[in-house]
């Protein structure tokens, strides 16, 4: 009984960690997004646009 209790709890909480994450982060318009994309091109970076603030990451390794 007490595991069934303790992974209650416990699935409570991570619904509750993802509900927050994503009440917490909104996306941008997408001319922000485009934005974002052309001025990190500059950079040969990817753009990472969230809460219409932009930032430039390492891209990937993978090709295309």
């Amino acid at each position: 009984m007490k595991l069934l209790s303790f992974t209650l709890v416990l699935l409570v909480a991570l619904i509750g960690l993802f509900a927050t994450v994503a009440v917490g982060q909104t996306p941008c318009s997408s001319s922000a997004r485009v934005r974002c994309n052309i001025h990190c091109r500059g950079y040969n970076k990817q753009g990472n646009c969230v809460n219409d603030s932009c930032s430039c990451i390492e891209k990937s390794g993978r090709l295309g």
